[in-house]
């Protein structure tokens, strides 16, 4: 199931988050998606991640989740920023092994032709959802979903993804 939420977080922390994200981005020693495994990364240009460590905005981001009725209660979870360079796409899949994925976007401001696009498979239908400032998607059930390749020159699709088991 597809659970669209807009306005997810307070401003004040998603503006942290924004911060913190651009922040991490130019300081940190980053990991990549080449330990997805082929099937995920295919002909993909690298996914930037940071893992956010305890007692952090991680905790914070992780309260906020925990008063949604919509997320799943969860005893193990991964948070991470996702920085998706043009040409990176992650193909079909379903998040096997997890109870939820909970997506956050952080850009101001993402059009339909920039790409990043999140489609997932609903009633035999494909459906697609464009990345909005402050948007979270929570997919439980092992949805079938992928993220369609990022064609926006110049600019980084970021993102707070979430993984809970």
């Amino acid at each position: 199931m597809i659970t669209v939420i807009k306005d997810s977080l307070p401003l004040p922390l998603m503006r942290q988050c924004l911060d913190e994200s651009q922040k991490q981005f130019l300081e940190s020693n980053l990991r990549t998606n080449c330990g997805w495994g082929q099937e995920l990364v295919q002909e993909s240009t690298p996914v930037f991640i940071y893992d956010l460590p305890e007692e952090s905005l991680r905790d914070q981001i992780l309260e906020c989740l925990c008063v949604r009725k919509e997320v799943p209660e969860f005893t193990e979870s991964n948070v991470m920023f996702h920085y998706w360079t043009r040409g990176s796409y992650i193909p079909w899949h379903t998040d096997e092994g997890y109870k939820a994925g909970v997506t956050i976007y952080l850009n101001d401001r993402w059009g339909r032709d920039d790409g990043g696009l999140f489609l997932y498979r609903e009633d035999e239908q494909i459906k697609g959802l464009i990345p909005e400032f402050n948007m979270m998607v929570i997919q439980t059930g092992g949805i079938d979903h992928c993220v369609t390749p990022v064609i926006r020159v110049g600019s980084i699709r970021a993102s707070i993804q979430i993984f809970l088991k």
